[in-house]
């Protein structure tokens, strides 16, 4: 019987390098945008992003897995829906059906039992965590995607592959929906969705979890031994708390709609001055509107 693993992977270096020396097959949906198998694609074919779409919506008009060996060890499965040059096409009415991704898989395993021979294959599933940041959902995929596989190998004579493993990046805690996840010291810091917007964190072993503050937000920044965040909870005001939680401090009455931390200071968005940039300290004090500042200097430079 196949072995069938999950595997937390966040970065690609390991995967295009097992890839590179034909030890690996990676396979992954053909997600156009902001997503690792367009990123894979890219760093692994060494194409530029239009290269890459016309691949993505070849695979998708036609509905049918493509390899792109032997240029790299990569075969891309077909989605119903995908989004390029900022127009969405869509390539039939209904997601794909079970029986479709068996075919869709198979297609693929067999292109690496006929030709690509690698002894493991890495089914990528962190597209789908990007856009949806839930783990029942996920697990539900890996799931029913170990099924396919499984019947796969128990129809088919799939020689060759030794191990199955379904590449994930963060499955996090199961009463979770995490978003904007930051990744600092062994620790997984999101916002959970399923709890009004609040930090929480977990450890990279998805033990040891724990909520921040009871403050919601939308916007969060990790910098050294600090979070700093917008809190919603209390007028948009930007705050700041030690990575446990502890030591919270208010840096600014302002109402703050976007903001960066920077190295010696933040800058951000003031919502109640018509959305003016200003920064300050980070410890929050010498609030300074900047497009003043550079019309201070720029008269300074006048009279000189």
């Amino acid at each position: 019987m196949i072995a069938i693993k999950n595997e937390r992977i966040i970065e690609n270096e390991n995967l295009l390098a097992e890839i590179a020396n034909g030890e690996a097959h990676y396979i992954a949906w053909a997600n156009p945008g902001l997503t690792f198998a367009a990123t894979m694609c890219q760093q692994g074919l060494k194409i530029n992003a239009d290269a890459y779409k016309a691949l993505f919506m070849e695979v998708n008009t036609k509905k049918e897995t493509g390899t792109v060996y032997p240029r790299a060890n990569m075969t891309f499965l077909p989605v119903s829906e995908a989004n390029y040059y900022m127009h969405t096409e869509k390539h039939h009415d209904s997601e794909y059906a079970k029986e479709d991704e068996f075919i869709q898989f198979r297609d693929a395993f067999i292109a690496n039992r006929d030709y690509i021979k690698a002894t493991k294959l890495y089914l990528d599933l962190r597209d789908f965590e990007l856009y949806n940041n839930d783990k029942a959902f996920t697990l539900k995929l890996v799931e029913r995607y170990g099924e396919i596989i499984t019947d796969i190998f128990t129809q088919e004579q799939m020689t060759g592959i030794e191990k199955v493993v379904m590449v994930y990046m963060n499955l996090g805690h199961e009463d979770d929906k995490m978003t904007h996840i930051t990744e600092v010291n062994g620790w997984k810091y999101y916002i959970n969705k399923n709890d009004g917007d609040k930090i929480y964190r977990i450890s990279t072993e998805d033990t040891g979890r724990a909520k921040l503050s009871d403050d919601n937000t939308s916007i969060y920044r990790i910098d050294g031994e600090w979070i700093y965040y917008q809190n919603k909870s209390y007028g948009y005001r930007l705050y700041r708390m030690k990575l446990d939680g502890s030591n919270v401090q208010k840096l600014t009455d302002d109402a703050v709609d976007f903001f960066n931390v920077h190295d010696n200071y933040i800058s951000y968005k003031n919502i109640r001055d018509n959305f003016k940039y200003y920064y300050i300290r980070k410890d929050g004090s010498g609030r300074t509107d900047i497009m003043l500042m550079m019309l201070d200097d720029i008269a300074d430079k006048d009279t000189e």
